[in-house]
């Protein structure tokens, strides 16, 4: 005699596995929160950057680029004492641009089950 052993579908036994991983990433820094320069902007003072590194004085960047109609931002001539202020920000802002520390990372896996 044959028997029939009931064997239950597995379709009703599957589960639902969820991986979920969270990251915390906690950094320091002191970036400005404006990341980016519009490229003119950034062209003009990589520009005067640049004529200060090849040693060019405050006096000669300001009559060279009033020269050549250059104007500051907001549309004025540029004279010696604001070429400095222009160069003196710009080295800020490229020191802080580089330095980032990270402080920490938090990391957490945990499995659901449905």
């Amino acid at each position: 005699m044959y028997h029939h052993n009931v064997i239950p579908s597995l379709w009703n036994k599957l589960q639902i596995i969820h991986l979920i991983i969270d990251f915390v990433v906690e950094i320091e820094t002191n970036s400005l929160s404006m990341i980016s320069l519009n490229e003119g902007r950034f062209n003009r003072l990589d520009y005067i950057y640049k004529l200060h590194n090849d040693g060019w004085s405050n006096l000669d960047i300001s009559t060279h680029l009033n020269d050549r109609g250059i104007l500051t931002p907001t549309g004025k001539k540029y004279y010696p004492n604001l070429v400095w202020g222009t160069l003196s920000k710009y080295r800020k802002r490229l020191e802080r641009y580089k330095k980032y520390k990270v402080i920490g990372v938090k990391e957490t896996v945990w499995v659901e089950l449905d």
